[in-house]
């Protein structure tokens, strides 16, 4: 066949995958939505991992083409038509574990050992977090992600209704669960009040395409028994995770048993479980997590500024355990960058001195920050991988910087030099949520201003208060 007859053949090709998603949505004729040209494609599918030089067209909010472009095609018709040459397209990351509504309160406690910073976190908690001031968090941590290239986060904030409204108007996912523990918190809820609240959440969000409510049991020595176990039934009645902390400081055992057995012995470990920290764990509770296919959410900057230890992400990788990446809330981090989290987890690892198995890959991290993050969150069929009739959550990275400039290695770049100030665009359900940085949904001006306000108060009572502790 001729160049020219195999040129023919491959637009016709192209023309027919086209059609076939126009005739999907039932609008034949119509130009699909949108349409991704040259550059790079990371898939993050280990069918296909790289392409050199990608298309991709969504359509529907949902991937209907993703192939290599050939140099002699022309861009396909679009309603929109993005071009990527220098850039790289790769899936939306994953943050596992977070608290959005605190980022209100980011700065307001240094760097102090985990039960010392947890007293003066949950003063400022009942002290400043109103639903407001929740709901102007949920946003700057919302537009903090969405600029950093996070498309799907698992948060517990006290009034997580605020936070999931929140991450709506910017248009990011967003997995939100009420924290049910005992004592005073700022919802003034009683653990079975926090958790009747979730239920009717949950059926206020079901079919949402953006918002999933989880249930979220605070820890295992924090929430009443009776709670915990009714947190997990709940989660199973209504087919979503169940979020909690686990073993991130020494010394919490439960009745004389690990956090690990505690649930166990309670029927929770299951691949619906989405375990925080994970620090403090023995071989037999690694071995338990596996088994259960319970994910444990890393979150290696928190674990470093609260002095917690290094977690055995090693050894649970070697184990067979799902492991995602988080960055924990901005009172326990200061930052929501995944980027960051990824070379922070990758490099402590080297520094654990516990450690007898082998330090992941960087593609193996980068997996806990994609896929492998969106398995833990019950979304891996749909989400954390560039495949055919996938959902559409993408980002585009530019490579034209010169911290990743030569490019020998593409995972050991991304996970070791990259940082969320390289993401130019992203893309949620196929929807163009921030394009060469300017973010598209929400006023991001206003969304700042009002944040400086609701903190100004706050700033004052905080200097108040520590001037008063200094007499």
């Amino acid at each position: 066949m001729s160049t020219r007859g195999v040129r023919a053949r491959a637009a016709s090709l192209l023309r027919r995958l086209l059609a076939r998603g126009d005739a999907r949505r039932g609008g034949a004729g119509q130009l699909p939505e949108l349409a991704i040209v040259g550059g790079a494609i990371l898939t993050m599918d280990a069918k296909q991992p790289l392409l050199r030089r990608g298309l991709v067209v969504i359509d529907g909010g949902r991937i209907r083409v993703l192939r290599e472009r050939r140099a002699w095609e022309r861009a396909p018709r679009a309603q929109r038509v993005i071009d990527a040459d220098g850039r790289l397209v790769m899936p939306g990351l994953v943050n596992t574990h977070t608290h959005a509504a605190t980022t209100i309160l980011r700065g307001a406690v240094e760097a102090l050992p985990l039960e010392q910073w947890a007293a003066i976190a949950r003063r400022l908690e009942l002290r400043h977090l109103s639903r407001e001031a929740a709901e102007v968090g949920g946003l700057v941590a919302a537009l903090e992600m969405v600029r950093s290239g996070t498309t799907l986060f698992n948060d517990s904030s006290f009034f997580s209704d605020a936070v999931a409204e929140s991450a709506r108007r910017v248009g990011i996912r967003a997995v939100v669960s009420e924290p049910l523990m005992d004592g005073r918190n700022p919802t003034r809820r009683s653990p079975k009040a926090s958790l009747a609240f979730t239920e009717k959440l949950a059926r206020r969000y079901r079919g949402d395409p953006l918002v999933t409510v989880a249930f979220g049991p605070h820890y295992p020595t924090t929430c009443p028994e009776p709670i915990l176990s009714a947190a997990g039934a709940a989660a199973r009645r209504h087919g979503v995770p169940l979020h909690i902390h686990l073993s991130e400081g020494e010394g919490h055992d439960v009745a004389g048993a690990s956090h690990t057995a505690y649930l166990r012995r309670l029927g929770l470990l299951s691949d619906r479980l989405v375990a925080a920290h994970g620090v403090h764990l023995s071989s037999a509770d690694i071995a338990d997590l596996a088994r259960h296919r319970v994910g444990v959410a890393h979150c290696p900057e928190a674990n470093m500024m609260l002095g917690d230890g290094i977690a055995p992400v090693a050894a649970l990788v070697q184990a067979g355990c799902r492991v995602g990446l988080g960055t924990d809330g901005p009172l326990s981090n200061h930052d929501l960058d995944l980027f960051q989290a990824v070379d922070f987890a990758a490099k402590l690892q080297m520094l654990d001195p516990r450690r007898s198995a082998p330090v992941p890959t960087a593609a193996q991290f980068l997996q806990m920050a994609t896929c492998h993050g969106a398995r833990m969150l019950g979304r891996g069929h749909d989400l954390g991988s560039l495949e055919v009739g996938k959902l559409a959550d993408l980002i585009i990275v530019d490579l034209d910087r010169p911290h990743l400039v030569p490019l020998y290695d593409v995972y050991t770049q991304l996970v070791h030099a990259a940082s969320g100030a390289d993401v130019a665009t992203v893309i949620i359900h196929g929807r163009l949520i921030m394009r060469d940085r300017v973010v598209l949904t929400v006023d991001e001006r206003e969304v700042l201003a009002r944040a400086r306000a609701i903190a100004r108060p706050i700033g004052r009572g905080i200097e108040e208060r520590l001037a008063l502790d200094e007499r």
